[in-house]
């Protein structure tokens, strides 16, 4: 993927329990948007709704995807890696250009967002839509711990 960042709440709902990161937590899920960058303020599902694909645009439904298989987060040399394996739409026929990872299993204008990911122009026609996180910066995305000054 072409970059990604973390949405500035995110650390807060993960702080406060609303958000955990394990096998276990089925309730991250993943949205597409069109052409409409995110912001790193937007902080909930409802802030990105409008941007987000529409629901039954070539087999695509919103807020709905599970995230792959999460791995549970890990440090190391005081960064914090938040991975997954791919998340794929089968029998796409839509054109995204961002991800956004969000918390919820309902689509709820509170679902907390986590990270965003610009994709590029990914255009796919009676397809599959894979989006394989692991990247340089290793996974889904990550946090750095810094001493205090």
């Amino acid at each position: 993927m072409a970059g990604n960042a973390v949405y500035d709440n995110a650390i807060l709902h993960m702080a406060i329990g609303e958000v955990t990161w394990n096998a276990a937590d089925s309730d991250i899920r993943v949205i597409l948007n069109g052409n409409v960058a995110p912001t790193k303020t937007d902080a909930h599902w409802s802030d990105v709704s409008t941007d987000e694909l529409a629901d039954a645009t070539g087999n695509y439904t919103q807020c709905t995807m599970a995230i792959g298989t999460l791995t549970t987060a890990h440090v190391v040399s005081a960064v914090t890696h938040f991975e997954s394996t791919a998340t794929a739409w089968s029998g796409a026929t839509f054109t995204a250009y961002y991800a956004s990872t969000c918390h919820g299993a309902a689509k709820t204008a509170a679902n907390p967002l986590l990270s965003y990911h610009n994709l590029g122009t990914q255009a796919v026609v009676a397809g599959t839509l894979t989006l394989t996180w692991a990247n340089a910066s290793g996974g889904v995305f990550t946090m750095t711990a810094s001493a205090e000054t």
